[in-house]
């Protein structure tokens, strides 16, 4: 059983994803049209990027990734967030 119409969208958007917001709600416009997603609501939740020292585990901001770990001074950060794309909520109307 679908549903008859999906009401809103809620997405998580990492600012690195390499996803230009405007531009996703544009082709969810034009894609949606004459299907359950037409003229739903799309929100949208900015991720920010940040890292991860890949030997302690400790949270790095992002425009210190290039610098030694503060608590452990390794320099392996991992990217931890900032370059996801995901559903987050989905809200439908029953048929």
């Amino acid at each position: 059983m679908g549903a008859a119409r999906v009401r809103g969208l809620r997405l998580r958007v990492g600012r690195w994803s390499g996803v230009e917001v405007e531009s996703l709600r544009f082709a969810l416009g034009v894609v949606g049209e004459g299907t359950p997603l037409e003229g739903c609501r799309v929100e949208v939740d900015v991720v920010e990027p940040s890292f991860a020292c890949r030997n302690c585990l400790s949270e790095l901001p992002a425009d210190g990734q290039l610098d030694p770990c503060p608590v452990c001074g390794a320099l392996e950060p991992e990217l931890a967030a900032g370059d996801e794309l995901t559903v987050v909520e989905i809200q439908v109307e029953d048929p």
